[in-house]
């Protein structure tokens, strides 16, 4: 007998085992309800001959039954602990266990699937942690709300001073010229204008004050020393380091929208190429397109092919 006569009996032989598993007589598939009706039923039956044969020396039928749904219901039995090892794990059916030996009397015991899930889950953890994070933040604006009215502490580092007894007749381009004597003013990113203020009262006038915010803290410092009591136009001004006072209470939702960080980056970038030293370009240097020339009827394609 070759090699593939041998190889194919042993598949035949597997063919007709796998059917014999699977399929019945008549060629249907088995069912896994079957499967276990049919262990079942033979394991009683072979129960029923032990009981049988050892019916004298056992106890009688309906106590035997009591003893039987008494060990059933017994949380602490060991019919309990396997079908709570196969459905919920080792942990569990060792609490399970436990917490019944320790309290006889309980009649149910605390949820400790839920619990021990809602300790091991990073994602409501994580949930928990956002939502204190939140309360706290909403405490803190309420405080900030709360605030009462004075003068806000400015750090050494600000760039923006305030300017007063200015002519009243003084025009925004006037003021820019002025302050730009000091250095760059800082430009708006949201409104591309320069960050200077002329104050007004209710009626629209000027009141002589003005406010500048420069890029560099070092053009403040030349400000305060060079413009301050600077002659305008007959009146000598006033420069100091601006002071910003709460008039009223303090409303978040008033706050100006803050910049992102792509958005902050792009500024800096802008503001570092103001201050690069680049040198003036030659006014008799040509530009790009009248140093570029186009050549025509120089081959024909036909000669390529």
């Amino acid at each position: 007998m070759d090699v593939t006569t041998k190889l194919l009996n042993a598949i035949h032989t597997i063919v007709v085992q796998f059917q014999k598993i699977f399929f019945d007589e008549e060629g249907n598939p088995v069912e896994e309800d079957d499967k276990e009706e049919e262990d079942g039923s033979s394991d009683s039956k072979g129960k029923s001959k032990e009981a049988d044969n050892t019916k004298d020396d056992a106890q009688p039928a309906g106590q035997a039954a009591s003893s039987t749904e008494q060990e059933a219901a017994d949380p602490t039995s060991e019919e309990v602990y396997q079908y709570n090892l196969y459905y919920y794990g080792q942990e569990y059916a060792d609490a399970y266990r436990d917490y019944y030996r320790e309290h006889p009397d309980a009649e149910a015991m605390p949820d400790f699937v839920a619990e021990s899930k809602a300790e091991s889950d990073p994602k409501k953890q994580e949930n928990s942690k956002k939502g204190k994070k939140r309360a706290a933040d909403k405490d803190s604006k309420h405080n900030e709300a709360k605030k009462d009215e004075g003068w806000f502490d400015t750090p050494e580092s600000t760039t923006q001073l305030y300017v007063s007894n200015l002519p009243l007749d003084v025009t925004e381009e006037e003021f820019k010229e002025l302050m730009s004597k000091c250095g760059l003013i800082m430009f708006d990113p949201q409104t591309h204008q320069p960050k200077i203020k002329l104050y007004k009262d209710k009626e629209g006038n000027m009141k002589g004050d003005a406010l500048c915010t420069y890029i560099k803290p070092e053009s403040v410092e030349l400000a305060l020393n060079i413009l301050d009591g600077w002659d305008v136009r007959g009146h000598a001004i006033k420069v100091e380091r601006a002071k910003f006072e709460l008039k009223g209470e303090y409303d978040p939702k008033k706050k100006k929208k803050k910049l992102s960080n792509k958005a902050k980056q792009k500024l800096k970038e802008r503001q570092q190429r103001l201050f690069d030293w680049r040198p003036d370009k030659n006014p008799l240097q040509r530009a790009k397109h009248e140093r570029v020339v186009v050549l025509k009827n120089m081959f024909n394609i036909k000669e390529f092919e």
